[in-house]
């Protein structure tokens, strides 16, 4: 049984706890024979862990820290996230700390599949380029042809002047490059919070709508 519990996550909130829930999960179905992970690999992520929480956290002075650099250069806008295969689960997470942290409207979509519909939206309402920022999360562990549609996807939105920024992770395997991007997400819904003045721990419309929902 895994228990999720303040002891180990002081803050109370899950999406401040990731590490925690994720490799205890991780342990969980190991130990049940339905996953292979060996401790070399649990090493190997907490060291990425490690890694990225200097070169992100805040200590990291601002022109050098790509997550503050991102949160400035999305400052403002609503914030999508693009992802696939491997770190699509990282999209995903990315888009709702923007939700929770920054309080800030933010959405994800992964490719290819988003190379179906999505581009045709770009043409309008025309204030796109005002209110848009795509962020691409991008590996050199993706198939070859995905990332072709990443440098393509891109030059669509330069032709409809819409911002867009990528990350290319670093990471050597599938799951530093997770662990990675878990912590590049983490900062820049953080700093997005400070640079908008706004309290990134609190949710008070989630609390008021737990409040209502318990009245029902």
């Amino acid at each position: 049984m895994l228990v999720f519990t303040e002891k180990n996550n002081p803050c109370a909130q899950p999406r401040m706890g990731l590490g925690y829930s994720i490799f205890g999960q991780l342990i969980l179905f190991s130990k049940a024979g339905l996953i292979k992970f060996k401790d070399q690999q649990l090493k190997s992520a907490l060291d990425a862990f490690a890694r990225y929480n200097l070169d992100f956290g805040t200590t990291a002075v601002g022109e050098i820290n790509l997550a503050k650099r991102l949160a400035e250069k999305m400052f403002g806008r609503t914030a999508w996230i693009i992802g696939s295969e491997h770190l699509a689960g990282n999209a995903h997470v990315a888009a709702n700390q923007m939700n929770e942290n920054a309080k800030r409207f933010s959405g994800y979509f992964l490719i290819p599949e988003l190379n179906h519909h999505l581009l045709e939206g770009m043409m309008t309402p025309k204030s796109n380029p005002d209110n848009l920022f795509f962020v691409f999360l991008q590996s050199q562990l993706y198939d070859k042809k995905v990332n072709k549609r990443y440098e393509i996807t891109k030059g669509i939105l330069d032709k409809n002047r819409i911002s867009h920024s990528t990350y290319q992770c670093q990471g050597a395997d599938k799951l530093q490059q997770v662990c990675e991007l878990l912590v590049l997400g983490s900062y820049v819904s953080f700093y997005s919070a400070i640079l908008a003045g706004i309290d990134p721990a609190a949710i008070p419309y989630v609390d008021y709508f737990k409040e209502q929902l318990k009245k029902k």
